[in-house]
């Protein structure tokens, strides 16, 4: 097993250790007639706290859709 070297991590505003060489997500605006998955992953960023991407969509989600989750978010 290969021991990571610890110039590579940080820590994030959570206090969680982060591999702080990895590229930085970028953010689209996208037109929810378009794209609507991808605009309503958006809207998910900011209305669910998250760790893991997974975690946006909750288990009742049948369809694992964003739209859906919005949905049901509301």
């Amino acid at each position: 097993m290969v021991q990571p070297s610890f110039q590579q991590y940080g820590k994030d505003v959570f206090c969680c250790i982060v591999n702080i060489n990895e590229n930085l997500v970028r953010f689209t605006n996208f037109h929810p007639i378009h794209n609507s998955e991808g605009f309503f992953y958006n809207v998910l960023l900011q209305k669910i706290p998250f760790h893991d991407e997974k975690n946006l969509l909750s288990n009742c989600n049948i369809h694992q859709s964003y739209v859906y989750e919005c949905q049901i978010q509301n």
